[in-house]
């Protein structure tokens, strides 16, 4: 049942997502004969993509300042856009939502719970999965509230912060 090297290379290269498709159907097929197929709806989020950091694997950052800094490329979603985006998500039928963002100076760990616990309000069913732990280091290092990087866990938690918790 398992891939070869070469076999793996051979589909990382190719262009052919039908047959890609198919090999992994047979694959299904034989660990599930039973025929039965589920999937969930999510949708990912991402609320900014200005971020201090510069991970080599990430095109989607745009710097605050300096020379590669855009007008007009960087963005934060204000609160109602997120929200009217889960909603949508919900229309369709979404289960969970991935909120990504760049790690922001000026978004303290205070603008994340009024975010997560404004969309846990409004949608109690919705599973979040939320913020890189390098954020949330980050974020509880650099906050306004003079709270310790201990005190976030609880509030993440609080806010209805739902990575590591089974569905």
């Amino acid at each position: 049942m398992s891939l070869t090297n070469q076999q793996a290379v051979e589909m990382f290269r190719s262009d052919d997502l039908i047959g890609i498709g198919m090999e992994a159907d047979a694959v299904r097929r034989k660990l599930h004969p039973e025929g039965t197929v589920t999937y969930i709806i999510d949708r990912n989020i991402n609320y900014t993509n200005f971020c201090t950091e510069y991970c080599t694997f990430c095109a989607f950052y745009r710097p605050l300042k300096g020379p590669a800094a855009r007008v007009n490329e960087g963005y934060i979603l204000d609160l109602d856009t997120i929200f009217e985006k889960i909603r949508e998500t919900v229309e369709l039928g979404g289960t969970g939502v991935l909120m990504q963002g760049g790690l922001h100076p000026d978004l303290k760990i205070d603008w994340h719970e009024r975010m997560l616990t404004g969309i846990k309000q409004r949608f109690p069913k919705i599973h979040l999965q939320c913020l890189l732990r390098l954020g949330n280091s980050r974020d509880c290092r650099v906050q306004q509230s003079q709270r310790t990087r201990y005190d976030c866990a609880p509030a993440r938690r609080w806010t209805g912060f739902d990575s590591g918790r089974r569905r």
